[in-house]
């Protein structure tokens, strides 16, 4: 039998961070907290690398590739490239600038915020194939926690934009309001310069989504709320200058259909809110005509036409047959070991809140790999990490040894690991726990 430790390995710099709650009262309204991701001993951490076209897989050792990236959590550097970027869309400085919620305009001092991604992370690898062949990206490039991916939020209307129900959403969703662009995409995309009452066409094209939008910079969204929200009083706004000083009476509570609000600008581009918002209108009408007289009766006709418009390109997109040539070439392209795609994660961490960027700053000033970097190229990040996976393969093979012994009775094969640990997630009471649960090791 082994000698090896049976305890898994770990990364070097572990880190650590205190998670700070929202008061219970303020936020009654929170259903359910999606659970904390764990590394599973799973293929799936392995490498992954495409079939070709005849199925067999190339077997590379010369390096690890680039990968999507679809874990969480963030990186400080891209943390901070959101808030500055959203700092800049409102003419706000972009040196020591608070993270704000997009929506009500309070920043990290007044209530908790959290990072969001518009785009799931979870979205499935072979939708992630078709917007990269679609948006004439490069096979197996696309990085959900790009700073354009990103908005930061109050923690309730985080869960309102995720919350699901029988697997159709309940919550809200952005909506795009340029028209002319929505009308160009459509026409391109779907192929189809008239905005179908009824989705399914697609012209099977490629093109960047960003040579729609010019130079700029800034988007403006509608918020759209779903009949779930009806007795929902998580909406607030600030209806003042929110660069001037706080004055708490121009905190505006809305209610539904929240008519009063007004058009959000914001560094997300369309194209991230065109997955996001025409998936969930997919999943609650497929691609049969939309019920605005039942769902949305309070919607402007423009309003209609461009909710059409994002459910018509969602689905022209889902629908792209990419070229063979495109994977095969992709194929030859990268150099791994064998192994598979990295199963899908449901959401960020419970420790990705806005509200403790600078202590977890504090706590990566040691690791140079996650600098805090002004801007840089997040689009492309994240290696696998050699290191760290050649010690789990290890791990696993002396576990496997130590728990399939001929010799060794029942007695005699130890267990992995001790009793475990209860997971801290937002929302969570912490007095319900009898050692309080300080910390959280990312």
């Amino acid at each position: 039998m082994s000698n090896r430790s049976l305890t898994p390995p770990g990364r070097s710099h572990i880190q650590t961070q205190l998670v700070d709650a929202e008061h219970a009262h303020a936020e009654a309204e929170l259903q359910s907290t999606p659970t904390q991701r764990k590394r599973h001993l799973d293929p799936d951490d392995e490498p992954f690398i495409p079939r070709t076209t005849s199925g067999a897989q190339r077997n590379v050792t010369d390096k690890t590739p680039k990968k999507r990236k679809t874990t969480s959590s963030l990186r400080s550097y891209v943390k901070l490239n959101v808030i500055r970027e959203a700092a800049t869309v409102h003419g706000a400085p972009t040196e020591d600038c608070r993270p704000q919620c997009l929506i009500s305009g309070v920043s990290d001092k007044m209530t908790v915020l959290e990072f969001s991604h518009v785009m799931s992370v979870s979205t499935h690898p072979k939708e992630m194939n078709h917007l990269e062949w679609s948006w004439k990206r490069k096979f197996y490039s696309l990085n959900v926690d790009t700073r354009k991916n990103l908005q930061t939020i109050r923690i309730t209307l985080h869960r309102w934009f995720d919350m699901m129900k029988a697997s159709k959403p309940v919550g809200w969703f952005w909506l795009p309001v340029d028209l002319n662009v929505l009308i160009n995409m459509h026409a391109f995309y779907v192929g189809d310069e008239v905005i179908l009452l009824k989705a399914g066409k697609t012209a099977n094209v490629r093109r960047d989504p960003q040579s729609f939008y010019g130079t700029s910079g800034k988007f403006q969204y509608q918020f759209i709320p779903l009949p779930g929200m009806k007795a929902s009083w998580s909406v607030k706004h600030y209806a003042a200058n929110i660069l001037g000083l706080f004055d708490p009476k121009f905190v505006k509570h809305s209610v539904y259909p929240f008519s009063d609000l007004p058009h959000f600008e914001l560094h997300v581009p369309y194209h991230f809110v065109i997955v996001s918002t025409g998936k969930k209108l997919l999943q609650l009408y497929g691609t049969d005509e939309i019920n605005f007289e039942i769902d949305f009766p309070f919607l402007l006709p423009s309003a209609k036409i461009m909710m059409r418009a994002v459910r018509n390109i969602y689905v022209a997109w889902m629908r792209v047959t990419p070229d063979p040539k495109w994977l095969y070439e992709a194929a030859s392209s990268l150099g791994a070991t064998m192994g598979q795609r990295r199963a899908a994660v449901e959401s960020l961490a419970p420790w990705d809140s806005a509200s403790c960027l600078k202590a977890f700053e504090l706590v990566d000033e040691g690791n140079e790999e996650d600098e805090d970097k002004s801007y840089v190229d997040d689009e492309d990040d994240e290696y696998e990490d050699e290191e760290f996976f050649g010690a789990l393969k290890q791990w696993a093979s002396d576990v496997w040894t130590a728990t399939h012994s001929d010799s060794a009775s029942d007695s005699e094969v130890t267990l992995v690991g001790g009793a475990a640990a209860p997971v801290l997630c937002k929302g969570v009471d912490v007095t319900t726990f009898e050692t309080p649960p300080l910390l959280s090791v990312q």
